[in-house]
């Protein structure tokens, strides 16, 4: 064993090598705002996906929430852990722009019609604010199937998952057609 004390900087401690490492690379300004990373495996030394986002909102409850907006996520190769390391930077990018680790984005089957993205971000954690829909895809889970482009479209989806909304009673929806009436017969 080799004595290090009488060094004044002794030997760094290699750390373990991440598994993907991602980064901001240039891209052609597809979409405005948003910022391209690329996720490179370290593992199998070479590059595996990439993710356009950027700062963005949505509206909950009709109040504007910051929310990191991915407009594009991609993976390539068949690596697994590639599309769960870039939402979890996404969340980390998310916490740095002030959207307070909120992520949205539009599951579509564009790219791979056969096999929907929509049942791997419900894995993630995410919803789609549409409990039919999302109690659709917990069944695919369940089953532990694929989803296809027959089975979903394009489906907006929330990181974290956002609340549904309260079913009203039938004295509320009554109101509200009450109302309605009463501008719609105000404003002739």
């Amino acid at each position: 064993m080799i004595n290090f004390s009488h060094l004044k900087y002794p030997p760094i401690k290699q750390k373990q090598m991440p598994r993907f490492l991602i980064f901001n690379a240039p891209h052609d300004n597809r979409y405005d705002g948003c910022k391209k990373y690329m996720a490179f495996s370290t593992e199998k030394k070479k590059f595996c996906g990439n993710m356009f986002c950027g700062p963005g909102y949505i509206f909950i409850e009709g109040e504007p929430i910051n929310s990191m907006c991915i407009t594009e996520l991609y993976s390539y190769g068949k690596v697994k852990g590639t599309g769960t390391a870039l939402l979890d930077f996404a969340r980390t990018l998310s916490k740095k722009n002030g959207c307070g680790g909120r992520f949205h984005l539009v599951a579509s089957t564009c790219w791979a019609p056969e096999r929907a993205p929509h049942i791997f971000y419900r894995k993630y954690g995410m919803n789609s604010g549409n409990i039919e829909k999302d109690k659709e895809m917990d069944e695919f889970i369940k089953k532990g199937t694929y989803a296809s482009k027959l089975d979903f479209y394009n489906l907006l989806m929330f990181y974290p998952p956002i609340k549904y909304p309260t079913p009203k009673t039938f004295k509320e929806k009554l109101r509200d057609i009450f109302y309605k009436a009463i501008d719609f017969i105000l404003e002739k």
